[in-house]
């Protein structure tokens, strides 16, 4: 399992996960969210499997999603988070 930690977000933040097995490029999408405003990086994951175990506590109001995932792909993560989340519109 890689979980990776997540920065608290502020009240009025969108909060913001990030799926993606590329390092290099995970590491620049959540650069690139940090910067400042309105958006808090709650959780970033390497893979689905770690994504579906931590999606659920970072609690994010948006999750990027690399659908080319090694193992599970992102249709699989979609999906199997919005079963563990039912009170959700869509993926936790």
């Amino acid at each position: 399992m890689n979980v990776i930690k997540a920065t608290q977000p502020s009240a009025t933040a969108i909060q913001v996960a990030i799926i993606e097995d590329d390092a290099p490029l995970r590491r620049l999408l959540i650069d690139w969210l940090r910067q400042p405003g309105n958006i808090a990086v709650t959780g970033e994951y390497a893979d689905a499997e770690s994504a579906l175990v931590g999606l659920p506590s970072a609690a994010p109001h948006v999750v990027l999603v690399d659908i080319n995932l090694t193992g599970l792909n992102g249709l699989n993560v979609s999906s199997g988070s919005s079963r563990r989340c039912p009170e959700r519109n869509s993926s936790c």
